[in-house]
């Protein structure tokens, strides 16, 4: 059985009642989360910044180093790829994004997962997410704070569920299948989405096996160091770069939203801007 919470979403003092304090926090959560879907996923916001421009450096690559701007660049073309499939009239495509915090100090150690979904039918108009995030039960009273703030109590998308780490893989593994049978494929979007993965199966968690994967930070990384390897930028170094602002980041609900604009973010720059990568 899991139970649920509400989210504190802000740091932000309020006074008077306990009532009027839980609808005022309510109230900051729902006007972020409005600023956010707004700003972010419509055209005019996206068309204030300049287009993505590559990053130059003169370094020659190791072998290594090449190997991994090969597969950079399989998710770049992976993500043309879903640009045009985006156009094709009658597409039946999901696109399902999963985020994993886990504990700073041992990545064994799991705190949250989110995950959220989006049935879209073209690339410019604002498609719904549908969030959802689950705090482990048992790792529920562990916090990370030494290399970044935690954030597991501030959702902004919904409601926050806590969930006992052995009914985890199904009500995962339930959602996957559920979202699985409204579409015809579905892309699964993550960034550095390769650990996460690893932990998914070592949890048993099922419905994901058939998936293409679309990473979106080595999308990003082919996208602006053509020709030469990089170090991987974080969400928020690729949000803050696309001038898509971060609200309440490191939170595994809101990070897998996120992953989902920052996808569309990208599509919208390639058809609009005229992008050839």
């Amino acid at each position: 059985m899991w139970v649920g919470y509400e989210s504190e979403a802000l740091d932000v003092s309020f006074t008077g009642s306990a009532t009027s304090k839980k609808v005022a926090k309510r109230n900051v959560a729902e006007a972020a989360l409005r600023a956010v879907t707004d700003y972010i996923l419509t055209s005019s916001s996206l068309t204030l910044h300049a287009p993505l421009q590559p990053e130059n450096s003169t370094a020659p690559p190791s072998a290594s180093q090449i190997a991994l701007m090969e597969d950079d660049r399989a998710h770049l073309a992976l993500l043309h790829e879903l640009v045009n499939t985006m156009q094709e009239p009658g597409h039946k495509l999901g696109l399902l994004s999963i985020d994993l915090e886990q504990w700073e100090l041992d990545h064994k150690v799991p705190l949250e997962i989110g995950l959220a979904f989006t049935r879209c039918t073209d690339i410019i108009s604002s498609p719904a997410i549908e969030g959802h995030h689950i705090v482990v039960k048992e790792t529920e009273h562990i916090t990370n704070s030494k290399f970044v703030e935690d954030k597991k109590t501030r959702f902004l998308f919904g409601k926050s569920d806590v969930l006992a780490q052995a009914d985890l893989a199904l009500y995962v593994s339930s959602l996957i299948g559920h979202y699985s049978s409204t579409c015809n494929d579905i892309i699964l979007v993550g960034h550095t989405i390769a650990s996460d993965l690893k932990w998914l199966g070592q949890m048993g968690i099922a419905g994901l096996e058939d998936m293409v994967i679309m990473d979106i930070g080595r999308a990003y990384r082919a996208i602006t160091s053509p020709g030469h390897y990089a170090n991987m930028k974080g969400m928020e170094k690729i949000m803050g770069e696309l001038g898509l602002p971060v609200i309440c980041p490191h939170n595994g609900g809101n990070d897998s939203v996120y992953n989902l604009q920052v996808l569309f973010a990208l599509m919208h720059q390639i058809t609009e801007s005229g992008l050839k990568f």
